[in-house]
């Protein structure tokens, strides 16, 4: 297994052991472009009956999450699911536009029996969750192993 120097399981890790565990059947290698166009916003790999989206740019701009919602409720409906994992490891600084967008979506999510659990928050952005209360509203896990198993730290 591969480990960070502060011992924790590293992405590859992490992708690893959710392959052994079955928990990830196929990269549907589904990405969008952010704003200045080659750059990548997230990709998506779909497991059984859920999808995991990353988000490969946090500095990306606040247009680039707008519509975010709307986009990953359309991905969910093409894959026939209602799960969704999202990494957010990478993103710098949680925006109100962008906590606004998950709200929608969990909203949506919960409407038709699914769920939505995030993964790799900042320090920072779970402070930021904290500060409006939205801690228990948008759970947080500290890898997606650990939001697969329900393993939290939150």
């Amino acid at each position: 297994m591969n480990f960070h120097p502060n011992g924790q399981l590293s992405p590859e890790g992490q992708r690893s052991q959710v392959r052994r565990t079955g928990l990830l059947n196929a990269d549907i290698s589904e990405d969008r472009p952010a704003s200045g166009g080659s750059k990548r916003l997230y990709f998506v790999e779909q497991g059984p009956e859920c999808l995991f989206v990353s988000i490969k740019d946090g500095r990306a701009s606040h247009d680039d999450f707008q519509g975010l919602c709307e986009e990953l409720w359309t991905l969910l409906q093409r894959h026939l699911v209602k799960r969704l994992f999202l990494d957010l490891t990478n993103v710098d600084c949680l925006s109100s536009l962008l906590i606004g967008q998950l709200i929608s979506l969990k909203i949506r999510l919960e409407k038709r029996d699914g769920m939505l659990c995030l993964c790799g928050l900042s320090t920072r952005n779970q402070h930021v969750l904290a500060i409006h209360n939205l801690e228990s509203r948008l759970p947080n896990y500290p890898s997606r192993y650990d939001a697969i198993m329900g393993n939290s730290n939150h």
